[in-house]
Parts: structure tokens; sequence; C-alpha cells
């Protein structure tokens, strides 16, 4: 009975940790689906997609990507020895299979789509024999962030990641998305979280000159209407 509990303690801890969390997930399908007009009516059937992997299908297999060239060692994991794209290759099966769907049905396989390459991207889906307390930390500590105005870094056992990360993951899966289907074109030009456009930077300092300089004239037509008196 012990061994049976243990088993099943291990299989819960395995699946918790293949993904970012849910909060994660929901969040950048939303931002994929705000960047599409044709996803406005669909924004629940992309969110449902985003965690279906997990919550339905329950896979917990298909999440890493494995590349011996880009991993760096580190003591609380060990980097692999081969070459495994697997979350990608999912990740492009789903993209594949929207394209024979229509309507909503299309968005939500492309959730599904956005899960895998979004677990890509996560570094701890990149290694293995990880620490799953790293791992599982990692992920819950992003997605309290993930939709918080500002810049941020979480940093769980030695691996970091910031604000600015995610709109380049969300700008990649949306150009993998046009490329296999070109009718899908980003609908505006992703501007990293917590960091204002150079055009509304410029914006704003024109209009702090403008009321600075409004504010001295008045100024100098209080003072010269005194001095008149």
């Amino acid at each position: 009975m012990k061994r049976v509990l243990f088993l099943l303690l291990i299989a819960v801890s395995i699946g918790a940790a293949y993904a970012w969390d849910g909060t994660g997930h929901n969040y950048l399908a939303k931002e994929v689906c705000n960047d599409f007009s044709e996803c406005k009516d669909c924004m629940q059937n992309m969110i449902d997609g985003s965690t279906y992997p997990d919550h339905v299908l329950k896979d917990t297999t298909n999440h890493h990507f494995y590349n011996p060239a880009t991993c760096i060692a580190a003591d609380n994991y060990t980097c692999p020895t081969k070459y495994d794209g697997i979350a990608l290759q999912k990740t492009d099966e789903w993209l594949n299979r929207s394209l024979h769907e229509e309507g909503c049905n299309k968005w939500f396989a492309i959730g599904v789509a956005s899960h895998y390459f979004f677990d890509s991207k996560v570094i701890w889906h990149q290694v293995q024999k990880e620490s799953s307390h790293c791992h599982s930390s990692f992920e819950e500590k992003v997605g309290d962030k993930l939709g918080k105005q500002g810049q941020w870094q979480v940093c769980e056992c030695g691996q970091c990641i910031n604000s600015s990360a995610f709109p380049q993951f969300i700008e990649e899966f949306e150009s993998r998305l046009s490329s296999y289907d070109p009718a899908l074109t980003p609908d505006r030009e992703r501007t990293p979280t917590g960091h204002a456009s150079a055009k509304q930077e410029s914006n704003n300092m024109v209009l702090i000159v403008a009321i600075i300089a409004i504010i001295f004239l008045i100024i100098v037509i209080i003072w010269i209407v005194s001095r008149k008196k």
C-alpha cells in the first residue's frame, strides 16, 4: 500500500511540474488571442486549449525541448546528452491540426499548440534530473507575476527570467502560427512588458514640455499684469 501511495505521489508531482502553471498558460493564451481579430469571439476556446494537455490529455511526457548545444551546466540539474524537440513537434502537430478546423475549434487547437510551445521556453523543460521544488516553485512564481504592470524578475535555484522575455516568446509563437496559416497575421506590434514604446515615450515628453511652456507663459502674463498695476 505504501509503495502504491509513493508511486501516486511521484505521478502527481511529475504532472504538476510539466507546465507553466495554469495561470501562466491562460495569460499567454489571452495575449496571443488579443493580437488576432479572428480570435476575438473565441477567447475562451483559446484559453481552454492552453491547459488541455495538462487537464484533459494528462500529457506529462511531451513538454520538453532538449538541446545539448545550448544547455549551460549547473549543480541542480543535468544537461541532456541528445537533442529532443518533442514540445515543438507537438506545437507543429496542433498548428497543422488547426488548419483543418473552423471557427472557435481552430482557436482551441491553436491554444493547445501554444501550451507546448511556451513550455519549451521553460528552463526546467530544457534540462534533466532537476529538483522538483526548483521546477514547480519557479513556474508558480512566474504565474503570479505574469500580467502585472512594470518590470519584474523571478529567480529560483539560480535560474532567472524577466518580464521582457515573454513578449518575445509570444512573438515567436505568432510568427510560427503565421507560417502555418499566412491568413493569420497579428493586428498589433508587441511591446515588451513593463516598457513603453519609443513613440509613446516621445509623445509623453512632448506633452510634458508643452505643459511646462504653458505654465511658464501663465507666470509671465501674471508678472506683466502685476507690474502694470
